[in-house]
């Protein structure tokens, strides 16, 4: 099995374990409908994701390991990473202003920095 096969494969899987965790648990909370909608959601971007490989630009992009698409791959997953920081701690600030327990994003952001150091590390350690 090839290594575009694997990384197409574990981006699917984690996809549909996750759809599969978020239905569960609106399911359990007493919103059907939107259990069934957010599983039909999952199921088309799974669907976009498996004919993607059927499209050169975007099997390069999504699964390809030649080095510009690395390069494209690491500069969108660090802006992601950066967005994604920036809004978690924003909601803690917020919710801290409104008098309520920001410790989940507080929580959340100190993982983001734990493993922003500990992969940046191994990467060091690697090269």
């Amino acid at each position: 099995m090839s290594k575009e096969t694997k990384t197409k494969l574990l981006v699917l899987a984690t996809m549909v374990l996750l759809g599969i965790g978020n239905t569960t648990s609106t399911w359990i909370r007493g919103d059907h409908r939107k259990a069934l909608e957010s599983l039909a959601l999952v199921a088309v971007i799974a669907l976009f994701l498996l004919l993607a490989g059927r499209t050169e630009r975007l099997r390069r992009q999504l699964f390809a390991t030649d080095e510009r698409a690395d390069a494209i791959g690491l500069f969108a997953a660090a802006w992601a990473g950066f967005a994604m920081m920036v809004t978690t701690f924003v909601i803690f600030e917020v919710e801290f202003a409104r008098g309520h327990s920001g410790e989940p994003y507080y929580w959340m952001s100190g993982l983001y920095v734990f493993l922003f150091v500990l992969l940046g590390l191994a990467r060091s350690l690697r090269n």
